[in-house]
């Protein structure tokens, strides 16, 4: 039984790992501090049900991190920005009905 549940989790693992690793391609260097030469990760995702939010026109999805609020282009999956100036992690974000507003929470 212990090998099926360790075959699973191997299963379930390489499933999304593709995915994490072409996160980490698309853009290394946003938004570094000063001398910084690359990035080694987008922070961890918030963990409010609120950490991820789709623009009303669906154009956008905004992420809350440890780092900031990535924003990325919903049918391409490229990032567009990385918003900053949360002096904590970001834990929820959330888009106005209109759009035109990006609201943001952290702890």
């Amino acid at each position: 039984m212990l090998s099926k549940s360790i075959n699973i989790i191997i299963w379930i693992s390489c499933l999304f790992l593709p995915s994490v690793i072409i996160a980490q391609i698309n853009c290394p260097t946003y938004k570094l501090p000063k001398y910084a030469i690359t990035r080694l990760g987008k922070g961890s995702i918030g963990v409010s049900d609120k950490a991820i939010a789709v623009s009303p026109n669906g154009d956008l999805i905004a992420v809350a991190t440890a780092i900031g609020i990535w924003l990325y282009d919903a049918k391409t999956y490229h990032t567009v920005d990385l918003l900053i100036g949360h002096t904590n992690s970001v834990e929820s974000v959330t888009f106005s009905p209109n759009g035109k507003i990006l609201a943001s929470a952290s702890v």
